[in-house]
């Protein structure tokens, strides 16, 4: 088991007090752990991950940290990344913000565009983020010379690390202003989920290509045949949510659902969890499975 985060003063700390650490002993004491074990653990962070491919249709890697590296990296998501403003455009992986809260921006628009950011988190590089804790907290090039390491595998932000998702966000942030100010001046609606864009309004279609070139002057492309235009008459879905007249889980989602209801094989918490979930989008949905989820034991 993992030690959790030491409590320490420095856990009420704001973002301002956590800006600018200029040595590896300031750094220590913000995360509240030891100088020798940073930089030990820094120097010898690939031995802490243990890779594996996580089943499904596509087999996605999972890089997977551990022990003291695990704990570093939690502990620099609670005391540091987490501390950071993020823009009003950004729900994934913020605290209080949702699948639901996204969706719900998008709601009885004509038309919906999502976009998805192509290979995010490969393409979230080293340079990318000792730039970042550089830049955006000042941190001196020793501070964010270990930060980095610590926060990087093979060269990009780890897949399945508890400051993946921050790390990505805090990157994107010039992108997603930049993205704001535009979508204002176009009567548009934006948001983004980590690696998922959508953007709702009056013909958005029109403004792919200059998205895709305000995407690309801060190091990230588009997967071209993944872009989609949905309108009315097509079921528009944000963070697995449908858009269209009211917020909804989508039919297909419910189907499967029902059918595990079902499933000796399925495991039973899971279905309530599921049918919690239902409610939580949308009650009526969840009303014709009330019977069979009070069941599930």
């Amino acid at each position: 088991m993992n030690p959790t985060p030491r409590k320490f003063p420095q856990d009420k700390f704001t973002f301002s007090d956590i800006c600018s650490i200029r040595t590896i002993n300031h750094l220590a004491y913000i995360l509240g752990e030891s100088k020798k074990e940073l930089r030990a653990v820094a120097e010898n962070k690939n031995a802490y991950y243990k890779p594996f491919i996580k089943p499904g249709k596509k087999g996605r890697k999972i890089d997977n940290p551990t022990g003291k590296l695990k704990h570093f990296q939690s502990t620099i998501q609670a005391r540091l990344l987490s501390k950071s403003p993020l823009p009003k455009s950004m729900y994934g992986g913020v605290p209080k913000r949702n699948t639901k809260l996204n969706a719900s921006i998008h709601l009885r628009k004509s038309v919906l565009l999502k976009l998805d950011i192509k290979d995010c988190f490969p393409n979230t590089t080293y340079r990318k983020i000792y730039k970042a804790y550089r830049n955006h907290f000042s941190y001196s090039h020793q501070v964010a010379t270990i930060l980095s390491k610590l926060s990087t595998y093979e060269g990009h932000v780890p897949q399945g690390a508890t400051l993946s998702s921050t790390l990505v966000n805090i990157i994107l942030i010039p992108f997603c202003l930049k993205l704001e100010s535009y979508s204002d001046k176009n009567g548009l609606v934006p948001s983004v989920w980590v690696d998922d864009i959508a953007i709702s309004g009056i013909r958005p279609e029109k403004h792919i290509q200059e998205i895709i070139n305000l995407l690309y002057k801060y190091g990230y492309s588009v997967r071209t045949k993944k872009i989609q235009v949905l309108r009315k008459h097509h079921p528009q879905i944000v963070t697995g949510i449908t858009t269209n007249t009211k917020l909804g889980v989508p039919k297909k989602n419910r189907a499967k659902y029902y059918k595990n209801i079902h499933d000796k094989n399925i495991y039973k918490t899971k279905t309530k969890g599921v049918y919690t979930y239902i409610r939580h989008i949308n009650p009526n949905q969840a009303k014709p499975y009330a019977d069979q989820s009070k069941k599930v034991r």
